[in-house]
């Protein structure tokens, strides 16, 4: 069976590779350190295959033809960025997988076996893979040519790829390249939206992240982050969001720089549940809370001697203890059901 095996999301600024001199060199410094520490964590996870999920800028896909989604099933992804050739062995098999099998499970990909991989691919690829280079499978998004692909779609979208994934045998890494906020080739490029992005941070460390798939292609156009939507294939593809660390957020003049590594050895985080099965064990402490609740006259003796009171019921030495006290946390934590344990003490002060 095959099995996600390392996570990352990323930002693929050009100018981690070009280095202009109007980036400030602690940001980038504190990029690339965040990005060789998560190639380390690759090199220990050793995946079979890394997909790599990327927009197009307008370089493979111009009018004649825009797909939401395009998966490469060439032999080599080559590019070319920063006077620099890059080329990478593809996968062909899995590639083809999820091309086929997502058709069959409701995900229309288009397919290109010669596309050209632009900075948003060859950028994170540079940093973070390891030497020798895995196979490469890169997943297009379209972002900049409207109508873009809803969140909501992107999010299912991943979730499908992760069946199809399930049922081969290679382990395979995703990396997810894009954003935080920046307005490329427009007035508001000096001013990205880093409120809205410390925003997402916080859902992405509360494992929430599926709560971006709530917004629309203009919401997160007009907050700069329409890259988000290749986030959103791989946190579908992530499930139930295991825990996430923020490697590290520069917020540039011009751009929000996250890198952000999903643990998913650690697996789901499990889920927070308020009002669980009442333990059997607890039926008679739970009993006694419910008839205090409930009868009037009880809650009355109760008052004038609780000894007395809650003599009939079988209770420990430490639930007899928190009843009397009327400890609703300390009966919360023995067992007791919250609701019962809190309405018992809320009648016994406002309705006796």
């Amino acid at each position: 069976m095959g099995e996600i095996v390392a996570a990352i999301g990323t930002a693929h600024a050009p100018q981690f590779l070009t280095k202009p001199d109007s980036e400030d060199p602690q940001q980038l410094e504190a990029v690339f350190h965040a990005l060789t520490t998560l190639q380390g964590r690759l090199r220990a996870v050793a995946p079979d295959v890394v997909m790599i999920i990327a927009n197009d800028h307008v370089e493979n896909f111009y009018l004649d033809v825009v797909p939401p989604f395009t998966v490469f099933t060439g032999t080599e992804a080559r590019g070319h960025f920063a006077g620099r050739d890059y080329a990478y062995p593809g996968h062909p098999a899995l590639a083809r997988a999820l091309l086929e099998e997502g058709l069959r499970l409701g995900v229309d990909i288009a397919y290109s076996q010669q596309a050209h991989l632009g900075h948003s691919f060859v950028v994170p690829l540079h940093f973070l893979l390891p030497e020798p280079a895995p196979p490469v499978v890169p997943l297009f998004v379209n972002t900049y040519l409207p109508p873009q692909p809803w969140p909501r779609r992107c999010y299912e979208v991943g979730q499908r790829l992760s069946e199809i994934i399930r049922q081969r045998p290679e382990r395979v890494a995703v990396i997810a390249s894009g954003g935080l906020s920046h307005y490329p080739g427009t007035d508001l490029y000096p001013h990205p939206d880093n409120a809205f992005d410390a925003e997402v941070l916080k859902l992405i460390e509360a494992g929430q992240m599926h709560r971006l798939a709530a917004f629309t292609p203009a919401e997160l156009d007009r907050h700069g982050n329409l890259e988000l939507l290749q986030w959103l294939v791989l946190l579908g593809m992530l499930g139930d969001e295991p825990p996430a660390e923020l490697v590290t957020y520069q917020p540039s003049w011009h751009h929000g720089y996250a890198v952000v590594w999903w643990d998913v050895a650690a697996g789901p985080r499990p889920a927070e549940r308020h009002y669980v099965y009442a333990d059997p064990a607890r039926y008679p402490l739970n009993t006694a809370l419910y008839t205090l609740m409930n009868d009037r006259a009880l809650r009355e003796r109760f008052l004038a001697d609780a000894d007395a009171a809650i003599a009939t019921f079988a209770l420990g030495d430490e639930e007899r203890a928190a009843v009397k006290a009327r400890d609703v946390k300390q009966l919360t934590a023995l067992g007791a059901h919250p609701f019962l344990a809190f309405m018992a003490d809320y009648n016994l002060k406002y309705e006796t």
